[in-house]
């Protein structure tokens, strides 16, 4: 099974939870395969997560690799919310030696999406009001929660974008789509 992937990996369609078979059929003859070091992994998640412990009153960790920060009320400590955000990167890379990617937006779902759209060690901020526009730049394979087999039925429903989803009525997708 596939832990992780570079980025180089991903660009031939090669996912965290593949079968290594799977992604060895995709991948040329000369990529190399490390075997993962859980413990090395697991200290330095806990360095990432002691550093956001001390930037945010409140971080819900979510795996090993991502977490949501409330950062409600920290402007006057931090500045805006870019500025939060690379004084986040700042730390981390001082601490660790890596990058991470941010998104900042005003639920998780968002901020989920927004630091998936800025990868690798990017930053990305959705604005209030800018939350549909930013929504309509982004694949329906970008939803988080939305995987190959939803796609296909989507796409059979000749639902091929965000705002096409967007516009079938909740009833309607539940009856086509169930809960």
């Amino acid at each position: 099974m596939v832990a992780t992937c570079s980025y180089e990996a991903r660009r031939y369609g090669v996912h965290s939870a593949m079968p290594i078979s799977e992604a060895a059929r995709r991948l040329p003859p000369e990529t190399v395969y490390v075997r993962p070091s859980m413990e090395r992994y697991a200290r330095v998640s806990r360095q990432i997560m002691e550093v956001l412990g001390t930037l945010a009153p409140v971080v819900e960790k979510i795996s090993i690799d991502e977490a949501f920060m409330d950062m409600s009320g920290t402007g006057r400590l931090y500045g805006t919310p870019e500025d939060a955000g690379n004084r986040i990167k700042d730390q981390v890379r001082t601490k660790t030696g890596l990058s991470l990617s941010i998104g900042i937006a005003a639920n998780h779902y968002l901020a989920k999406l927004a630091s998936e759209y800025c990868k690798p060690d990017g930053l990305y901020f959705v604005q209030s009001g800018q939350e549909i526009p930013f929504l309509d730049r982004l694949t329906l394979g970008s939803l988080w929660g939305v995987g190959e087999k939803t796609r296909q039925r989507l796409a059979e429903l000749n639902i091929t974008s965000i705002q096409a989803l967007r516009d079938v009525p909740l009833d309607i997708l539940r009856s086509m789509m169930g809960e």
